[in-house]
């Protein structure tokens, strides 16, 4: 025969169940209060002064889009030109090196 979940659940329980769901409940109850009174502080890395940072900008008379290594689509478009059969797999290093003999130089 099945009994009822409402005669289950009054039925009494034995003491060191009880003083056990006791403790459950005030530890739950602590837990509560002190996430309520918890104060949250700001965080020091705000808190600091930080001096402004000087940069002294250096102005050269050399144009730095002239001496800067050419980029892969630059690259790209010469080898083309030249006639020089590459892939994605072509590293930069190499594809400059295939066109530097393909020019001669």
């Amino acid at each position: 025969m099945i009994k009822s979940a409402a005669i289950i659940k009054n039925a009494p329980r034995a003491e060191w169940r009880e003083v056990r769901l006791a403790k459950k409940k005030a530890k739950k109850q602590a837990q509560i209060e002190r996430k309520a009174t918890k104060v949250y502080f700001p965080s020091p890395m705000n808190v600091r002064v930080r001096e402004p940072v000087v940069v002294e900008q250096v102005i050269e008379d050399t144009d730095p889009i002239i001496e800067s290594a050419p980029t892969r689509e630059e690259m790209s478009i010469k080898a083309r030109e030249l006639g020089i059969k590459f892939d994605g797999r072509t590293s930069d290093k190499k594809l400059s090196s295939l066109i530097e003999t393909a020019l001669g130089v």
